[in-house]
């Protein structure tokens, strides 16, 4: 585990390509996911391929969130602020000046405060099913639930199923049982422990709101049965007009990268077409 200073552990990346010769693609999961699961099905979907190609993609590991992990020492994760700190760190070690992010639910949320925290740093943002907003009541509660069921009674049942609601729309949970089965699998490995540090971190974020200073240009995907679509569609106004972009995804819920990676074709196409120069080669 590698450890900063102060005792928090640190993030790292998994890195296909080289950030010398092609744009990067930062990517970064929600909780309970790795990128692997998260953006895979999108980036390997045989109509996408030519557009994600074209990136050198740096895949967030965040620290003890994979399968068969050790536990963190407690309190070891880092705030969600530090993660912010530790993204920009990481990133300018590899010599990364600037990039495209592309985060699914909790991941949506630290790249859009790290872009507005980091101004001039990150160039675009495609945000899947994320809040912009700080946690409510509801949130926090449930996530401290969430946390102590974890660490009294490890990874059970009915926690799985919560993320897997919350993942997939009620026709893919009716629709594809091979998929759920595979998320579900996957989560069930993760340490209960780690996991419940991840959740207490996020629960308790301070976020930044100046959206309208925003300097980054904004696609947001959102499937229409996404625990989030409510704080996104409250929150899209606030954004310039001449930098954000949307689209509603029926049949989906947070993960529609995972559940219709075909609608993020044209869309990304146009708005890639639409950053000018992040393609031109690299001096």
């Amino acid at each position: 585990m590698d450890v900063e200073k102060g005792g928090k552990a640190r993030l790292h990346f998994v890195v296909e390509g080289n950030p010398k010769e092609l744009p990067v693609l930062v990517a970064v999961p929600d909780v309970g996911l790795s990128s692997e699961m998260a953006f895979r099905p999108l980036l390997s979907y045989e109509a996408n391929r030519s557009l994600f190609s074209r990136f050198c993609v740096f895949h967030t590991v965040f620290p003890g969130q994979g399968a068969g992990d050790a536990d963190l020492p407690v309190g070891s994760f880092p705030s969600f602020d530090e993660i912010l700190d530790q993204l920009y760190n990481s990133l300018e070690e590899h010599g990364v000046k600037s990039f495209v992010g592309i985060g699914v639910g909790a991941g949506g949320t630290i790249l859009l405060n790290y872009g507005l925290k980091f101004r001039g740093t990150m160039s675009a943002l495609i945000m899947i099913s994320s809040d912009p907003l700080g946690p409510g009541w509801t949130e926090y509660l449930i996530g401290k639930a969430d946390r102590i069921a974890l660490q009294k009674t490890g990874m059970n049942e009915i926690i799985l199923k919560q993320f897997l609601i919350r993942w997939f729309s009620s026709h893919t949970q009716s629709n594809a049982p091979d998929l759920m089965a595979q998320y579900k699998v996957q989560l069930s490995q993760l340490n209960a422990n780690n996991l419940a540090q991840f959740i207490d971190s996020f629960s308790a974020r301070k976020i930044i709101k100046s959206f309208a200073e925003a300097t980054f240009h904004l696609f947001v995907f959102v499937g229409l049965e996404s625990h989030n679509a409510n704080t996104t569609f409250e929150s899209f106004h606030l954004f310039d007009p001449n930098l954000r972009n949307k689209l509603e995804v029926a049949n989906c819920a947070d993960l529609v990268c995972v559940e219709d990676p075909a609608v993020f074709h044209k869309p990304l196409e146009l708005f890639f077409q639409g950053l000018g120069d992040i393609f031109a080669p690299r001096v």
